[in-house]
């Protein structure tokens, strides 16, 4: 069940795209990255950060690495993860620059 989305827009890097959240069947999560077109680089990871329109990791859970400069993909949130649309922002950030690349709050 899709839950939010938002516009993935770049910070100093172009970045297109849908970020959502979906609530799987058993009440898991998952963050999807629809349509994206991100400027390519080099160790980009995808994090789920709290707080609305943010650009660090920081306190944040690191999915995974990003999948692909373009497309579609989806990152599984760990078990036991609440997630309230709005209150969470998806970061794209190079971690060999430790720069953010894009972002998206979905809501």
């Amino acid at each position: 069940m899709l839950l939010a989305t938002g516009s993935l827009t770049g910070i100093d890097h172009d970045a297109t795209g849908t970020a959502a959240l979906y609530r799987q069947p058993g009440g898991t999560f998952v963050v999807g990255l629809e349509s994206i077109d991100v400027e390519p680089g080099p160790d980009y990871l995808v994090y789920l950060v709290p707080g609305a329109d943010r650009s660090e990791p920081g306190d944040g859970i690191e999915l995974d690495r990003l999948r692909g400069d373009q497309g579609t993909q989806y990152y599984p949130l760990p078990a036991g993860t609440d997630v309230v649309p709005g209150d969470w922002t998806v970061v794209i950030w190079c971690r060999a620059f430790a720069v953010p690349i894009a972002n998206a709050t979905p809501v």
